[in-house]
């Protein structure tokens, strides 16, 4: 039956992933405890870090869209404050120089989500917007509230009059992060499509509304 098969195929990813997870540690601890002697190894190093990083995160995406499919991941949908979900998004990306234009409305609405996933989806598309954007030409998040839902729109810095690359926008679509972005946004009564202008690619995330924004709590004594 088609659920049994998904859920063998689950487990399979499930298990692969945990058994790649232990070289990829390994790698780290060694890469950590080396010492550079030179501008060029301190480079090499890094790049090699983030490599590793990378890496660990697409096994993260992996695990949990294993999960999503087979109906074991957790959601809890509520309404949520769309300039919290950034800050998290934003701290989630670290430092390293990574510059995100926001344009967002002076109130926006709360969205009906699941606050930590948001965080995750939002933290994925802008990762994958500053990777694919040239250096000094950062992306833009643009929110827009609409009646009944909110759309944020993850434009890629690249300048738009340049050559569309059909096959290239298209293969970055069915990426494994944005993969789980669009099934975690359809999770949560959502949607995720994209969009190019010219060489721009631009990812939009549109979510429910919540009825009402909630009122922050009081302050104490």
């Amino acid at each position: 039956p088609p659920a049994a098969a998904e859920h063998t195929r689950a487990s399979l990813l499930l298990t692969a992933s945990h058994d790649l997870r232990a070289p990829l540690r390994a790698a780290e601890a060694a890469l950590v405890r080396l010492r550079p002697t030179s501008d060029g190894e301190t480079r090499g190093i890094a790049t090699a870090r983030s490599a590793v990083r990378r890496a660990t995160q697409l096994l993260t995406d992996l695990d949990d869209l294993s999960r999503l499919h087979a109906g074991a991941l957790d959601l809890y949908l509520r309404p949520v404050d769309l300039d919290e979900a950034l800050t998290a998004a934003l701290d989630d990306l670290g430092t390293g120089g990574h510059t995100l234009v926001l344009r967002l409305p002076e109130q926006p609405p709360y969205v009906l989500a699941d606050a930590a996933l948001l965080t995750r989806v939002l933290t994925a598309l802008a990762a994958d917007a500053l990777r694919h954007s040239p250096p000094g030409a950062p992306p833009t998040l643009t929110a827009e509230a609409r009646p009944g839902h909110l759309t944020i729109r993850i434009t890629d810095g690249t300048d738009p009059d340049t050559e569309r690359d059909g096959s290239r926008a298209d293969a970055r679509a069915d990426s494994l992060p944005l993969r789980l972005s669009r099934d975690l946004g359809e999770a949560m009564g959502g949607t995720l499509d994209h969009t190019t202008t010219g060489g721009a690619f631009s990812v939009t995330l549109t979510l429910p509304t919540a009825a009402h924004r909630i009122a922050p709590s009081p302050a104490g004594p």
